[in-house]
């Protein structure tokens, strides 16, 4: 028995019987693990078989076959059908060869401020206002030296000067015919003027304007800017040869009530230049208000008290009605002030010499300052800087030897040797 089941056919007949009963269990069996359906692909398989006894390609029993779900064949015919959709995200089209844009980009710049404001035009000249014309003004004013100084100025820059005459017009009509645009910097020469020239700069910012013979004591304005005298160098000098030459030792100085600083100044610096040449004279200071007093009256009580020695430190038509009165018919010896009176008297006049102001230097430089865009400035004229001056001739009735004193002495306060003694910032006595 054991050698027959052993044997090879029975092996081989056992092994065939395995097979069939292993093929008949899958075909009957369910799928107990399903494959899932592709959703994108339909397939119709429609299998025909030509010859129905045809053997199996599995040589399966009938029965079998028939509970299968795809009875395949031995020349299958298959139809499928498959359709597919597919839509692109995005579509490339490759080129060999670049493409050159078609156009340049051009850049545009978007401007962060419109400027609407018109071009200032360019200067032709300087303007100039005084009340009067330097070609009728007296010798030695302050006038003449002044647009002496603004046309120097204006050569130098190659451009004109225009002038406003005003005498007694009006200064409002002359300051706006100048303030064009064309004239960067407008010199006005008066002090009288110092109040009409402060509002055209006001009303004018952008005009540079200069005041010659002018001060203020309200606060700076940016276009402003003032030539001033260093009054107590004026009021040293004079005291100066004052001392030198009364013989009654009776010196005055006649100042303006309304303007205390200025008056200050005039008044300490006299009172030290007649210390300086006679320690022993009385100096006697006479206040006056400019738009009251008469002149005659004021010689008068200069007289009373044996004044032979005069300086009317007045800024004023009254400092020249005193002046030519005491040098004629006061009999006083009297130093005149800002201009050269001995020039312009008649003869036989006790102007012992004149005290001069000359701002034509000193404007040259301002106006050159100015027009490199320099900041407005308060200049003073002085000996020191050549802008105070001695009148060429002294009174013929004077000694040479009390003229050498005089002029030495000035030259001594020039060269910075002497001094006034006086504080001009506060007009004190340093």
């Amino acid at each position: 028995m054991n050698h027959f089941f052993s044997s090879p056919p029975f092996r081989a007949a056992f092994s065939f019987i395995c097979i069939l009963v292993l093929t008949a269990c899958a075909i009957t069996s369910p799928d107990i693990n399903p494959q899932p359906v592709l959703p994108t692909r339909v397939a119709n398989v429609t299998a025909s078989l030509g010859n129905t006894n045809a053997p199996s390609a599995t040589s399966a029993p009938k029965a079998t076959q028939a509970s299968a779900t795809v009875a395949p064949s031995l020349t299958p015919t298959i139809t499928d059908t498959l359709t597919m959709t597919f839509t692109p995200s995005a579509t490339t089209t490759a080129s060999a060869t670049p493409t050159r844009p078609t156009s340049t980009p051009t850049a545009t710049l978007t401007p962060t401020a419109t400027l609407t404001s018109t071009p200032t035009p360019l200067p032709v000249g300087f303007g100039f206002i005084s009340r009067l014309n330097p070609k009728d003004a007296p010798a030695g004013s302050i006038e003449i030296a002044s647009y002496d100084g603004v046309k120097i100025a204006a050569d130098s820059f190659s451009l004109r000067v225009d002038t406003e005459y005003i005498g007694n017009g009006d200064f409002e009509a002359a300051a706006k015919k100048l303030a064009d645009g064309k004239h960067p910097i407008i010199v006005v020469v008066g002090s009288d003027l110092t109040a009409a020239t402060r509002k055209a700069a006001s009303t004018y910012p952008f005009v540079k304007f200069v005041g010659v013979n002018q001060q203020s004591d309200e606060a700076s304005l940016s276009n402003l800017s003032i030539v001033i005298s260093r009054s107590d160098e004026e009021g040293f000098i004079a005291g100066m040869i004052s001392g030198y030459l009364t013989k009654s030792r009776v010196v005055a100085v006649m100042v303006s009530n309304n303007n205390n600083f200025e008056a200050k100044r005039y008044t300490n610096g006299f009172t030290q230049g007649v210390r300086y040449s006679c320690g022993i004279c009385q100096t006697i200071v006479v206040q006056t208000d400019v738009e009251k007093e008469n002149g005659a009256e004021a010689i008068t009580r200069l007289q009373r008290q044996k004044t032979d020695v005069l300086l009317p430190a007045l800024n004023h038509t009254l400092g020249a009605e005193v002046t030519k009165l005491g040098a004629t018919t006061g009999g006083l010896w009297v130093i005149g002030l800002g201009r050269d009176y001995g020039a312009t008297l008649n003869d036989g006049n006790r102007i012992a010499v004149s005290i001069l102001r000359k701002p034509d230097e000193v404007i040259v430089q301002l106006i050159k300052t100015l027009m490199s865009g320099g900041p407005a400035k308060v200049v003073t004229l002085s000996v020191t800087n050549n802008g105070l001056r001695l009148s060429p001739k002294f009174a013929s009735e004077i000694s040479p030897a009390a003229i050498r004193l005089m002029k030495d002495s000035f030259d001594l306060l020039a060269s910075g040797l002497l001094d006034a003694g006086v504080d001009f910032a506060t007009g004190d006595v340093k």
